[in-house]
Parts: C-alpha cells; sequence; structure tokens
C-alpha cells in the first residue's frame, strides 16, 4: 500500500480498509445520523489514580494505530504520528443516579456528532462519586472501532496501567497492527479469493429478498435515521448456560439457537421457505488481528432454507450449514452484493430486516485495586435495519441482556 505525505510531517494519508469503507458509505447515506456511535460504560469499585489513568491513555493511543486515524469525508484517512489523548472527568454529587448519569453523558456527547477530517473519532470519560466508586466512559465512531474492538481497547488499557503502577515496562505484545489489516484488505479486494467470494455470495443470495418487516409508519428523511424504540430482557444465566451445554451436546451453538429461533419466527408469521438474517462476523483473519484495535467487522447475509417437514435438529443443521458457509466468505463488502442485486433501483433500503449479534466481553479487567463489577453496552438510539436484536454476554457471574431495537418507522412504542 502506498502512503503519500499530505504537506505536514506527522500525518500519512492511506486508504480506508474495506470495512471501514462500509462504514464510511453507510455515514454518507444518512450523513447526519449517529447509528454509527458505538461504546459503553465499565463500573469500577475501588481506589484509582487518576493520573496515572491519564498516561496509561497516552500511552495505549501512541502504540495503537486505530486510535490515532482521522477519517476523512473522500473516503481516505490520516495516520497521525501521535496525538494527545483527552480523558473528560466529570466530580459527580454522592446523591445522582449514576446510572443516569452515565446515560446524560453519552447523550450529551451524542449530540456532540463526530466531524470529518478533525481529530480521531472517539471520546474517553470519567465519571467519580467518591474516592472509590468510577465508571469509564468509551465512545467510538464505528469507522475506527469494532465491537470486539471496544473490549480490547479496555483490556489493553488496563494492562498498561497495571504495568506502569507496578513500576514495569509496557507489556509486550504480538500485534501486527491495524495498518497491516488495512493493507492486507485493499489487497484482497484486487485477488481471484475476491472473485471467488463474489461468487459464492450470489450464489446463496441470486435475487434480492422480499422485506420480512412492514413499514408501517413514514420515516423522517432529515439525514438522520429512524428513531429506535428500544426493548430490554433479562436472560438468567444459569438458563443461557444450560443452553450452552445443550448446543455443545449437539455440536451447535449458542448463537446458532438464537439464530434458529429467529429463523424459524419469521418463517412461521411470514410464511416463507427462505429466511435471511444479517450477522456480524469478526473477519479477524482467525486469530491473526484478535487482540488488534480498529474496526474489521463485517455483516454476512444468512441464508437459511426451510421445509415442511423440518424438524428441530433438522433447522439446528441448516443454520449450522448456512452460519459456517458465511463465515468462511467474510470479507467480501456486503455492498458489493446489494450492487449486484440491483437493491436500490428496486426501492429497497436494506438487503434484510433483521439483524442478530451477539456482544461477548470474557475478561475481568482491573485498574489496580479498582475493580470491575459491571459492564453495560450503550445504544445510539437510531435504527439501521427494520429490527436488531443483540445479545449482551459480559461478565461471567452477571445476566445476559436481550437487546431489542425496532425501528419507529416499522413499529410503535
Amino acid at each position: 500500500m502506498e502512503t503519500v505525505r499530505d504537506g505536514a510531517a506527522d500525518r500519512t494519508v492511506m486508504p480506508l480498509s474495506l470495512s471501514q469503507r462500509e462504514v464510511w458509505l453507510d455515514q454518507r447515506a444518512w450523513p447526519d445520523s449517529t447509528h454509527l456511535i458505538i461504546g459503553g460504560a465499565l463500573f469500577l469499585d475501588g481506589p484509582l489514580q487518576l493520573d496515572l489513568l491519564r498516561r496509561s491513555l497516552g500511552a495505549l493511543v501512541a502504540e495503537s494505530d486505530a486510535l490515532r486515524l482521522v477519517p476523512h469525508a473522500d473516503g481516505n484517512q490520516s495516520l497521525l504520528a501521535a496525538f494527545d489523548a483527552e480523558l473528560e472527568v466529570v466530580d459527580l454529587d454522592p446523591q445522582v443516579n449514576l446510572r443516569e448519569a452515565v446515560r446524560s453523558w453519552w447523550d450529551r456527547r451524542m449530540d456532540d456528532t463526530f466531524a470529518w477530517d478533525v481529530a480521531p473519532p472517539w471520546n474517553f470519560g470519567l465519571l467519580r462519586q467518591g474516592p472509590d466508586r468510577h465508571v469509564i466512559m468509551i465512545q467510538f465512531h464505528h469507522l475506527v472501532m469494532d465491537g470486539w474492538g471496544t473490549s480490547h481497547v479496555m483490556q489493553r488499557w488496563s494492562d498498561i496501567y497495571n504495568a506502569m503502577q507496578a513500576g514495569q515496562g509496557l507489556p509486550s505484545t504480538d500485534d501486527p497492527g491495524y495498518v497491516s489489516f488495512i493493507e492486507e484488505s485493499n489487497a484482497y479486494r484486487d485477488s481471484a479469493a475476491f472473485e471467488r467470494d463474489a461468487q459464492y455470495w450470489l450464489a446463496q443470495i441470486p435475487q434480492l429478498p422480499e422485506p420480512m418487516v412492514a413499514r408501517r409508519h413514514a420515516a423522517v428523511h432529515d439525514g438522520q435515521l429512524p428513531v429506535a424504540r428500544l426493548g430490554r430482557e433479562s436472560v438468567l444465566r444459569a438458563d443461557y448456560d444450560r443452553l450452552k451445554q445443550l448446543a455443545v451436546d449437539r455440536n451447535s451453538t449458542a448463537f446458532n439457537y438464537f439464530l434458529a429461533a429467529l429463523v424459524l419466527y419469521f418463517s412461521r408469521v411470514e410464511q416463507r421457505r427462505n429466511v435471511v438474517i444479517g450477522v456480524p462476523s469478526l473477519n479477524r483473519g482467525g486469530r491473526r488481528y484478535r487482540a488488534t484495535l480498529g474496526m474489521f467487522v463485517g455483516v454476512v447475509p444468512v441464508s437459511v432454507n426451510l421445509t415442511p417437514d423440518m424438524t428441530c435438529e433438522g433447522l439446528l443443521a441448516a443454520v449450522g450449514l448456512a452460519m459456517r458457509g458465511a463465515l468462511r466468505h467474510p470479507r467480501y463488502p456486503l455492498s458489493e452484493l446489494i450492487r449486484a442485486l440491483e437493491m436500490m433501483r428496486q426501492g429497497q433500503d436494506n438487503l434484510f430486516d433483521v439483524l442478530l449479534s451477539f456482544e461477548r466481553q470474557d475478561y475481568d479487567c482491573s485498574f489496580g485495586a479498582a475493580r470491575l463489577t459491571e459492564s453495560r453496552q450503550l445504544f445510539s438510539g437510531r435504527a439501521r435495519y427494520p429490527l436488531s436484536v443483540t445479545v449482551c454476554e459480559f461478565l461471567p457471574d452477571q445476566d445476559l441482556e436481550l437487546v431489542l431495537e425496532g425501528s419507529s418507522a416499522c413499529f410503535d412504542d
């Protein structure tokens, strides 16, 4: 990949990765929408050294390509040689409800939308309620970070903080860096593998699927996507653990069970023999980029065929087959398939109406004596799809949260 100086000695201009380009196209379609803002809150109990937290954040930014990327409106980006990380600190009254303060910080930052060409598109904040109650807030534009990456932001930040506190050097890492992925991604675009993936997806979805969710209300076209109607349900950890074991016993996964339930529901309600559900794929090349900070994820359309005499075992087998095929071809951009199917010409706004996502954080990070007690994902409040279903699996002893985001163009309260 060729890079060129833009006239300033402290930045290098480079293209977006294919994953980033999908996000860039989405943001261009809805220029004023905040639906591509992701992040969450980490609740900590115990004393925290503010100066050390700031210094460890600075070290994290210095070593991470993705945290020094500045996306441009023209579809390129700049990698800054250095960037001074800022941590907003908010001291809260002891009587303030901490969860309400979290929502207030998030909403205030959502109103201050990220601008092109200016600075890396992220915010870090610390809410303090006395010496032993803290909440770390993280917020990114999807152009530079995905959900898996946000969990590794916190893990790496924690590791650096603890190493500095112990008077040690920065923990070693074999992370190849996000720039390496950008180079690989753009090389793939001109490869035979790209053409093979194109043939696979056109064989899986040879024509545009009919919508599954009716548009009942007019969508507001002011540069923003429709408001999301949010519903939350708890899934007891004991129930989920039983489901995971059942899935293992049947050579399946808990994710496939959730996906099979959605496929079955829409097949019955809409009288369909074929159901297409969107599923985010990590797209991290196996383990090579597993801990790399950045935007890797791609959305794959999982197409499942059903028959009237299908058993539960048959449905799970069909879902498993469709998922295995999709995850063998995760790099192909969804926008390419949309273009080939002429979706825009046919007046549809989505290739699929339902998105199923798992958000999993399998770490137990601490900042010195400040221990993680709870982790929460926060949502933009805008609906990209008629229905998005997110399963949030965070701490091992914490119940799961099932979040339903229904577009106000399709659902009432």
